[in-house]
């Protein structure tokens, strides 16, 4: 099951909106009937978008998991990102991510993303 909520205000709505999406996935896994004659994970994940300027968006995101092989080991995330676009054709992000795994770990990570869009498209003629 996936939802996603878009909002544009009347005034002003090439610099301002909001995005809003969540997703939720269910597992059912048939095993050897002697260890676990069946695992029913649950995971699902929400991400909120939100363009405060012209060029820039600011988001985070939440999810949990449990895991596919066995329902009762759980993980969990959360990001909060920033994103720039220079042009329509490149992008700029950088993204603080935070996952707790069921064994007790936690793994922190800064991502930092560029990508360009090049070749054809509708603005030229080739």
């Amino acid at each position: 099951v996936d939802a996603t909520f878009r909002y544009r205000p009347l005034r002003r709505a090439i610099y301002r909106r909001f995005q809003a999406r969540t997703e939720l996935i269910w597992s059912r896994q048939d095993g050897p009937v002697t260890v676990e004659p069946q695992q029913k994970a649950f995971g699902w994940y929400g991400l909120a978008e939100y363009q405060f300027a012209r060029r820039w968006y600011a988001g985070a995101r939440l999810d949990r998991s449990g895991r596919a092989l066995d329902a009762t080991l759980i993980d969990s995330g959360q990001s909060a990102f920033l994103t720039y676009w220079p042009s329509e054709f490149s992008q700029i992000r950088g993204q603080f991510r935070r996952t707790k795994y069921a064994e007790g770990l936690t793994g922190n990570e800064v991502l930092f993303q560029i990508n360009f869009s090049i070749g054809a498209h509708g603005a030229h003629v080739f």
